[in-house]
């Protein structure tokens, strides 16, 4: 059996009588902690070292097209478009006076929204965010430093230079976050806001991100007193978002998969407990061979793709996969999430499983 499903195959088999009742804040606090640590340290062992090698390039090359795309477009025409670099640029317009570097308060506003996400949303999503709260500052000061010796990377001072900032700098910015994604990552950031709201609040993350983004472009827009400014910064974030869509996966954020395999009640459960994603289950008659085959439906968000990815790759490589977009999807899980959580205990138990099973391989 591989090593990867034995943790799934520990949760469906193990299941623990949850405790009634809420427990305290602090116990509960200190459980979600202590959760986090044994899903990242799950997935780390889980994952072969190509993979991570291969999440951990495409994380950095997209960390490299967002800070370029960021430096020479964005900040370079001083464009409010949300998110960090939106931040930084308003608080550069308020301290004026005090010669502080708009480079300098987004690398102070990249680690204090990492500690804020790693308070807020756990271990796992500071892991995940951890390449781009180390690499992307850096690389802004990289990408400053090569404007300034390289005039030429400089777009022209007037109206048209500012929208084909505008233009190129979302285009950038929305390939880097893509490449991110691909890799399993996140860009960090105001996006720990949004994934907040989403986890207190349940306010669906893209509202919260859209929320942000536009209180921060109002602010903007409130302290420059410049219209123009503003509608072109809306003009690249849309254009980030359009890219984003683009490079990650497609238009809707919504998608369906229809799942043919010898290993369908394997992945079933796989998508079950590991996407928390419900699933359907069919037989369908083959036109050639004329034999009846198990056929999954399963309706996922355009982030969980890369996880049903990994789930189907695992369980049955030669699985017959069709993916299409849903234009909309209503119910359970889409409207209103109300997501299944996994016990602390069994987190535990399949962590004590994995690690007995490596010591008697010895």
């Amino acid at each position: 059996m591989k090593k990867f499903d034995r943790m799934f195959l520990v949760k469906s088999e193990a299941r623990l009588i949850r405790r009634k009742g809420k427990l305290p804040l602090t116990e509960r606090f200190k459980r979600f902690w202590i959760k986090g640590y044994y899903e990242t340290k799950i997935s780390i062992k889980t994952e072969s070292k190509k993979q991570l090698f291969t999440d951990l390039f495409w994380m950095i090359v997209g960390n490299i097209v967002l800070a370029f795309g960021t430096q020479v477009f964005i900040i370079k025409n001083e464009l409010i478009t949300g998110g960090v670099s939106g931040l930084g640029l308003i608080l550069e317009e308020l301290f004026n006076n005090s010669n502080i570097n708009v480079n300098l308060i987004i690398t102070i506003l990249t680690w204090v929204l990492f500690f804020i996400g790693l308070l807020l949303l756990g271990i796992r999503f500071a892991f995940k965010t951890l390449v781009a709260t180390v690499i992307f500052p850096p690389l802004l000061y990289l990408f400053s430093a090569l404007v300034q010796a390289l005039p030429w990377l400089s777009l022209p001072d007037t109206d048209l230079g500012c929208v084909l900032g505008a233009v190129f700098g979302g285009v950038f910015v929305g390939i880097g976050c893509g490449f991110t994604f691909i890799g399993g990552g996140s860009t960090g950031g105001v996006d720990c806001l949004s994934l907040a709201a989403n986890k207190y609040l349940s306010i669906k993350t893209s509202i919260a991100a859209f929320i942000v983004d536009a209180a921060i472009i109002i602010v903007g827009f409130v302290i420059n007193k410049d219209l123009s400014q503003c509608l072109i910064g809306i003009i690249s974030a849309l254009m980030a978002a359009i890219m984003i869509d683009r490079v990650f996966l497609g238009q809707s954020s919504s998608f369906i998969a229809f799942i043919i395999s010898d290993k369908c009640d394997e992945i079933s459960d796989r998508i079950n407990n590991e996407m928390e994603r419900g699933t359907t289950m069919f037989l369908a008659e083959g036109g050639y061979t004329h034999s009846s085959r198990k056929v999954i439906q399963v309706v996922f968000d355009r982030k969980e793709y890369r996880d049903l990815q990994n789930i189907i790759a695992d369980v049955d490589p030669s699985s017959f996969v069709t993916t299409m977009r849903a234009h909309e999807v209503n119910g359970y899980g889409f409207k209103k999430l109300s997501r299944k959580k996994i016990s602390l205990e069994e987190i535990i138990a399949v962590d004590k499983k994995l690690t007995k099973k490596r010591e008697d391989n010895k």
